[in-house]
C-alpha cells in the first residue's frame, strides 16, 4: 500500500543511519549502508510501479475476467508445450534431454521447465493478488475464485497481463535476492537512459551455483529411477489406473509416476514409505504419494481428451473427488485432509503444490497445467520444505544403510562415539584408505529449491554441518589413540578428511568451510562402478530402447580406488562438472514501467547437449551429435534384421 509520508521519513532516517556509520566506521561501511538504503527504496518503487500497472489494467474489465484470462492462457502455453515436445520426440530415434527442449523462436531452444516454471509463478501470483484486492477467501484461508465470466470481456488482454506478471517475478526474485543473498546498486546512463543493476555477489553465485546443481540433480536421479521402471522393468503395465479401486502401495499402484515417487523417495529420504507410519499434516507418507498421484492422473486424462486447451482446467464436485480417493484407498477423513491440504490458500507458495482451487459454485477446479506429468517425489519433498516438515528419524536410518553402502562396495566402515574430556564425538561412519582417513558425517535433509530464501537455508545449513563435521575432525586429530580404537590399527602420522555425505543429491567442487560435501549417489558412483559416463537411448521399433555409450572416463588410476582418486573426485566431482557445463550467467534486462530498465544476473540452464557433457569430463565432445546419429542408423538396421 502507498503511503509516501512514511516512505519519505523511512528514506530520511536510512541516510542519517549512512551518514552516522560513516563517520564511526569510515567512508567504506558508510558507501554500504548508503547503497543499502538506495536499494530498498528502489525495490519499494518498483513494487509501486508495478502495482499502479495492474490497477490500470485491472479498470478495463472485471477482476474475474482478468483471473479466468490468466487461468486459460496457462492452459494454452502448457498445451502448446505439451505438443511441441511429442513432435520433437516423435522426430528423433535419440531419447536424451533435448527431446525436452522447446523453441525460442529466435532459432535456439530453451527448457520446457522453464516455461512450466514460469507458468506456475505467474498464474500463483495473479492469483494470490487477484484474491487479496477482493477479498476471495473464505473462513479456512482457502481462496474462492468467482465463476468464469460469459461472455468475457473484449478488453481482457491475457497476454499483457501474463507479461505483467513475469515482470513482477522478475522483480521479486531480484527483491528477495537482495534480501537473502546481498547484491550491490549501480546506476549508470545509456543512450541518454538510467539503468539500475541489480548484481549479486560472487559469493550469493557461489551459493546459487551449487543450489542449481543440486536442483538438476535431483532431476537427473529421480529421472534415472523412472527410465529403470518403464525401460527395463515395464513398471507401467502393472499400473492399475484411476478409474477403478486400488490398495495403497505397495500393494498397487494407479501409475508408472506413482511407483516412481515411491522409490524415489525411498532412496532419497532413506526412508521406506510403507514402513513409516508417522502423519505429516494428517496424512502418511504413502497416502501422500497416492493422493498427488491421482492428482497428476487426473489432470493427464484431461490432457488426453479432444478440445482447446481449457480441457486442462478441470472442474470436479468435491464429493466426487473425495469418493475417487477413497475408492483408491484413502479413508475418507484422509481424502478430506489431503484435499484440504492440497487447496491453493492464503499462505499457498505455488499452483504446483496446491493445484486446487475453489469455485463460487461449490465446485473444485484442478488447475491441470501445473498438475500434467508432475514429479511426484519432487512435488511432495517441495511441499514438506515448504511447510517445514522433517520425516521422523530419518536420519539414523541414513547413516546405517550409508554404512551397508559402504561394505557392499568392499569397504570396512566403523562408527561409534569417541569422549576426550567434556568433549564426546560422534562418528557416523569412516573409512581408511592408504595413509588417509575419512570421517562422513551423514545428513538428510527435505529443503530443496533455488529460490533465493532456499539458497540461503542451504548455505546456512552447510556452513553449520561443516563445522559439526570440523570439530570431529579436529578431535580425531588431536586423539589419534582413539582413532586407533575405533579402526583397530595404528593411526599415528595419517590424515583426517571431514566429509559431509548427503541423502539427496549435494556435491560442491573442493572443500566448503574445510569441509567436503558429497552424496551417496555420488559415492556409489566413486566406489561401485568406478567410471562416469556420457550416454544416448536410442528408440528402436519393435525392441526396447538401446543405451549407447559415448564416452566414458575412469575414477580410478588403477584397479582399485586409492585415496588420491578420491580425493580427486571429491575435489572435482563429474557430476558437478557435467552439470556446470550447462549452465550460465546471463544478463537478464526488464523495463519497469515509469522507472526504466533494470539488470540483474542470473543462472540460464541449457538443454542437454552429449557434445557439451563430453568436453566436461575431458573428451573430445566434437561431431558427437552425428556420431550418435550414425549408431541410431546402424541399430535401427541391425533391429529390422533381427526382427525378420
Amino acid at each position: 500500500m502507498r503511503d509516501d509520508v512514511r516512505s519519505r521519513k523511512r528514506d530520511i532516517a536510512l541516510a542519517e543511519l549512512a551518514i552516522g556509520l560513516r563517520d564511526r566506521h569510515g567512508d567504506e561501511v558508510g558507501a554500504a549502508a548508503k547503497n543499502a538504503g538506495r536499494l530498498v527504496t528502489t525495490i519499494e518503487r518498483g513494487y509501486l510501479a508495478l502495482s499502479d500497472e495492474l490497477d490500470a489494467m485491472l479498470a478495463d474489465a472485471p477482476p474475474e475476467e482478468w483471473l479466468w484470462a490468466i487461468l486459460e492462457r496457462a492452459a494454452e502455453l502448457v498445451d502448446w508445450s505439451l505438443g511441441e515436445i511429442d513432435r520433437r520426440a516423435a522426430a528423433t530415434p535419440i531419447i536424451d534431454g533435448s527431446v525436452f527442449a522447446l523453441p525460442d523462436g529466435d532459432g535456439g531452444d530453451y527448457r520446457a521447465d522453464e516455461l512450466i516454471a514460469m507458468v506456475d509463478a505467474t498464474t500463483s501470483m495473479c492469483v494470490r493478488t487477484l484474491a487479496a484486492r477482493h477479498g476471495w477467501y473464505d473462513g479456512d484461508g482457502a481462496i474462492v475464485l468467482p465463476r468464469r465470466p460469459n461472455p468475457m470481456s473484449p478488453h481482457v488482454n491475457a497476454d499483457k497481463l501474463t507479461k505483467l506478471g513475469e515482470m513482477w517475478e522478475m522483480w521479486r526474485r531480484m527483491e528477495t535476492s537482495a534480501r537473502f543473498l546481498g547484491c550491490v546498486l549501480h546506476e549508470n546512463e545509456d543512450s541518454g537512459q538510467t539503468v539500475r543493476s541489480m548484481t549479486p555477489t560472487r559469493e550469493a553465485m557461489s551459493w546459487r551455483m551449487i543450489a542449481q546443481i543440486a536442483h538438476e540433480q535431483l532431476s537427473l536421479e529421480i529421472g534415472s529411477v523412472f527410465d529403470q521402471l518403464i525401460h527395463t522393468e515395464n513398471a507401467h503395465l502393472d499400473a492399475v489406473g484411476i478409474d477403478g479401486s486400488a490398495s495403497l502401495m505397495p500393494a498397487a499402484y494407479v501409475s508408472a509416476t506413482e511407483v516412481c515417487a515411491y522409490n524415489a523417495l525411498e532412496m532419497l529420504l532413506a526412508v521406506e514409505p510403507r514402513e513409516d507410519t508417522s502423519q505429516y499434516l494428517g496424512l502418511t507418507l504413502v497416502e501422500w504419494i497416492r493422493g498427488y498421484s491421482i492428482i497428476e492422473r487426473l489432470a493427464m486424462v484431461a490432457g488426453r481428451t479432444g478440445g482447446g486447451a481449457s480441457r486442462l482446467l478441470v472442474h470436479f464436485d468435491e464429493a466426487d473427488l473425495i469418493g475417487r480417493l477413497v475408492k483408491l484407498g484413502l479413508s475418507a477423513e484422509k481424502a478430506k485432509r489431503f484435499v484440504s491440504n492440497i487447496t491453493f490458500g492464503r499462505a499457498s507458495g505455488d499452483a504446483v503444490d496446491d493445484p486446487i482451487v475453489r469455485i463460487a459454485d461449490g465446485q473444485l477446479l484442478l488447475m491441470g497445467p501445473l498438475a500434467v506429468n508432475s514429479d511426484v517425489a519432487r512435488v511432495i519433498l517441495s511441499k514438506f520444505a515448504r511447510r517445514r516438515i522433517q520425516i521422523d528419524a530419518k536420519g539414523k536410518r541414513f547413516e546405517r544403510r550409508f554404512r551397508e553402502h559402504l561394505t557392499d562396495w568392499g569397504l570396512a566402515p566403523v562408527f561409534g562415539t569417541v569422549t576426550d574430556g567434556p568433549e564426546t564425538y560422534e562418528i557416523d561412519a569412516a573409512i581408511r584408505l592408504d595413509r588417509r582417513v575419512f570421517l562422513f558425517e551423514c545428513k538428510t535433509r527435505t529443503t530443496c529449491g533455488v529460490d533465493p530464501a532456499s539458497v540461503w537455508r542451504l548455505g546456512e545449513w552447510m556452513s553449520q554441518t561443516a563445522a559439526q563435521a570440523r570439530r570431529i575432525a579436529d578431535g580425531m586429530r588431536r586423539r589419534p589413540d582413539a582413532l586407533a580404537d575405533l579402526l583397530s590399527q595404528n593411526c599415528n602420522g595419517f590424515e583426517v578428511i571431514p566429509c559431509v555425505v548427503s541423502a539427496m543429491p549435494l556435491q560442491a567442487a573442493g572443500q566448503v568451510d574445510g569441509t567436503y560435501f558429497t552424496d551417496q549417489m555420488a559415492l556409489a558412483m566413486f566406489f561401485a562402478v568406478g567410471e562416469v559416463g556420457v550416454y544416448s537411448r536410442h528408440r528402436i521399433p519393435g525392441l526396447p530402447p538401446i543405451r549407447q555409450t559415448v564416452f566414458a572416463n575412469k575414477l580410478w588410476s588403477g584397479r582399485s580406488p586409492t585415496s588420491e582418486d578420491l580425493l580427486r573426485f571429491l575435489d572435482k566431482p563429474p557430476s558437478v562438472s557435467l552439470i556446470g557445463s550447462h549452465m550460465r550467467e546471463v544478463e537478464v534486462a526488464e523495463k519497469i514501467p515509469n522507472l526504466g530498465e533494470f539488470r540483474t544476473v542470473e543462472l540460464e540452464v541449457l538443454p542437454a547437449d552429449a557434445s557439451r557433457s563430453v568436453e566436461a569430463l575431458g573428451g573430445d565432445g566434437s561431431n558427437m551429435r552425428a556420431t550418435t546419429l550414425n549408431a541410431s542408423d546402424f541399430l535401427e538396421r541391425f533391429a529390422e534384421k533381427f526382427k525378420s
